[in-house]
């Protein structure tokens, strides 16, 4: 009698060991199963000792944060910026990554008015009514909301107005002022059906302190009266496709305008039943995940050209257990539901290690304290229990091959799938790169139970492998043997019966197949 193992597999939890194939596993982890034989890992490579609980990574420079820190990398017209949100009282954004130097995303709400002086006028025919407001410009060329407009003054048309004693933030370099004015009807009145516009008359540098107003014909209306800072309480931020941002807010899902980072008005708001906890997205399409029904934001364009988003709401309740454990996979997301792990792509929803573990083997994972990253197609899940490594299929209904779930020994407290098609991981004694080590990491592979007929005595075994691995078998009476070998056959215990038998390997060495006999001579019979 003999058992011969030519492929090997992954985990199946759920299944018995009697309905898996001979080539599952009780236990994988640290084994590369892509070529169906069992291969060590390379070490991860540190790259910084800096490290955090939310990792991205700009080159090799890593920039991290805590729990509730988000990051988001946007393009503009000037180039690519970083925006953050949890790393203080306010969004920020960087144009440099090593190190970074954080600035306020956005500019203070109601700026306060400016003070007006003008000469005292005669009472005359060339008179104005004239207000003013102010907006601030940063290093970027972003404008702000303006600022609250001046009380109206009374002004001879061709009179010098002083304009001073502006609020300005930090962030600010330049400041533009913007006049309305009101022709007065006979040098008294305002002049019926007079829809006064506020238009640029001037910008100064911060450290002017004074503005003066001669300009005759003013320039263009300030266009960011409807812009609002992005609010404080900003989560989850993350980059639509269409040079927006967007984030969650309290009970909201909220976008800033098209290539305005810092400008996030009103009207983009959406508010939902369920409380929103994560949000991820895939090109034009936002994943809202919540306490309850996962929801879609399409995003359709501006205001300007039809309906700016449509908003659709899953019928079935999947409620995110670990915001920290979503992640963007083939169109959609994918995190940790009470369920299980769960794909959704547009409309659709599947739980995906359905098949892998019952709601009682999952929950004994502890999802709700899962980080998830998706690199190369698979998604890394690290809990305080364990880090499982699933082969995620490229559509949604498509099945999982025998070597979709093994495990990781190493625990991330965060993740980072970089463009480079490499994967960083926040460790607790700093970042490192994954596989990409000189040593190997030491596997641990254990076969299902294998049931013979009735009691079976084998007696010996080979393994054809590039090196040495430690072996041990045992029955439902425990060990038998335990021992370090190669290419040659080896013997095991005489006298040693068992009905369920497994073995055991550990190592670094590549395995590619294992054979179990009776004698000796058994083992070169096909």
């Amino acid at each position: 009698m003999r058992l011969k193992l030519t492929r090997f597999s992954g985990l199946a939890p759920s299944q018995t060991d009697r309905n898996l194939q001979e080539s599952f596993a009780s236990i994988a982890e640290n084994v590369n199963l892509e070529r169906g034989t069992i291969q060590a890992w390379n070490e991860p490579a540190k790259v910084s000792d800096q490290t955090g609980y939310s990792l991205f990574m700009a080159s090799c420079c890593p920039i991290t944060g805590d729990c509730d820190t988000s990051f988001a990398e946007t393009g503009i017209d000037c180039g690519e910026i970083l925006v953050a949100s949890g790393l203080g009282k306010q969004p920020v954004f960087t144009t440099e990554t090593c190190p970074p130097h954080w600035e306020p995303l956005g500019f203070p709400c109601k700026m306060a008015a400016p003070t007006v002086k003008a000469p005292t006028a005669k009472e005359d025919f060339s008179m104005d009514l004239r207000s003013y407001y102010y907006t601030v410009v940063n290093r970027m060329g972003w404008e702000s909301a303006p600022s609250l407009p001046s009380a109206p003054v009374r002004v001879n048309i061709i009179s010098e107005v002083s304009i001073g004693e502006f609020e300005v933030p930090s962030n600010a370099v330049t400041i533009r002022i913007y006049r309305a004015q009101t022709p007065l009807d006979y040098g008294t009145e305002p002049l019926e059906n007079d829809d006064s516009v506020f238009l640029l008359v001037g910008e100064i540098p911060v450290s002017q302190p004074v503005f003066k107003d001669t300009v005759k014909i003013a320039g263009f209306a300030c266009e960011t009266e409807q812009y609002s800072p992005p609010p404080e309480n900003l989560y989850e931020i993350c980059s639509l496709q269409n040079g927006r941002l967007c984030g969650l807010a309290g009970n909201h899902f909220m976008m800033s305008e098209r290539g305005a980072p810092h400008a996030w008005p009103d009207k983009t708001k959406v508010s939902f039943y369920d409380k929103p906890l994560a949000l991820k997205c895939v090109r034009d399409v936002a994943y809202v995940l919540t306490a309850g029904r996962p929801v879609t934001i399409q995003v359709n364009g501006d205001c300007d050209d039809g309906v700016l988003y449509s908003v659709s709401t899953l019928q079935q309740t999947l409620p995110i257990l670990s915001r920290r454990s979503a992640a963007t996979h083939a169109g959609g997301v994918v995190y940790a539901a009470a369920q299980g792990l769960v794909f959704i792509a547009g409309q659709q929803a599947v739980v995906l290690t359905r098949d892998f573990y019952t709601p009682q083997q999952w929950g004994q994972l502890q999802p709700h304290t899962m980080v998830g990253c998706v690199h190369d197609g698979v998604y890394y899940g690290s809990t305080a229990t364990t880090c499982i490594r699933f082969d995620l299929p490229d559509e949604i209904f498509a099945t999982q091959d025998d070597t979709a779930l093994t495990t990781i020994s190493l625990r991330p407290r965060a993740m980072y799938s970089a463009s480079n098609d490499r994967l960083y991981m926040a460790l607790d004694d700093g970042t490192y790169e994954w596989n990409t080590g000189t040593g190997k990491m030491m596997y641990h592979w254990r076969s299902k139970v294998h049931y013979a007929p009735g009691p079976v005595r084998f007696s010996a075994y080979k393994i054809f492998t590039d090196g040495i691995v430690s072996v041990s078998h045992s029955t439902e009476h425990g060990e038998i043997s335990r021992n370090a070998t190669s290419l040659k056959p080896a013997r095991l215990p005489s006298g040693r019966k068992g009905q369920e038998w497994f073995v055991d390997f550990r190592g670094t060495a590549e395995i590619s197949e294992y054979t179990l006999a009776t004698s000796i001579r058994d083992l070169s019979h096909d």
